[in-house]
């Protein structure tokens, strides 16, 4: 059965094996720490959605970011790169078996990013919808 942890489980062992990711995280963009951290950073945010008779529709932003130079001399080329990660990702799910369990919403929405935290960073969010099929729950022990 697929939850949001299996879901974003499988998002970590694709950014994992992934040569030119460095970190990962999940929850609200503001408790992104950005000090010390590697980048580029796949930072996974749940967003509304919704459960129908037959799927529930599970929404994520996924951010792609950099660090972009105070002068913001590499903005291009942060923008550039984190959209190739974002096509990576997209590519690999409705193109692969990962799980037959759940599919990506056929339309991945995309929008560019500079935000000022510890450093700045620069890049992507990509909005994701993962559909999974509704069965009974299977309580874990």
């Amino acid at each position: 059965m697929n939850t949001i942890k299996t879901i974003v489980n499988q998002f970590y062992e694709f950014v994992d094996d992934h040569p030119m990711i460095y970190s990962k995280g999940y929850g609200l963009i503001q408790d992104l720490q950005t000090e010390n951290r590697k980048t580029p950073v796949v930072w996974i945010s749940s967003t509304p959605g919704k459960i129908y008779d037959a799927y529930t529709k599970y929404n994520f932003n996924i951010w792609i970011l950099t660090n972009t130079m105070q002068d913001k001399e590499n903005l291009l080329d942060n923008m550039s790169d984190t959209a190739l990660l974002g096509r990576d990702i997209t590519t690999k799910y409705k193109n692969s078996d990962l799980n037959e369990d759940f599919t990506i919403d056929n339309e991945v929405g995309m929008m560019p990013i500079s935000m000022d935290f510890d450093d700045i960073l620069s890049g992507w969010v990509f909005d994701f919808s993962i559909i999974v099929d509704n069965n009974y729950c299977e309580i874990p022990e």
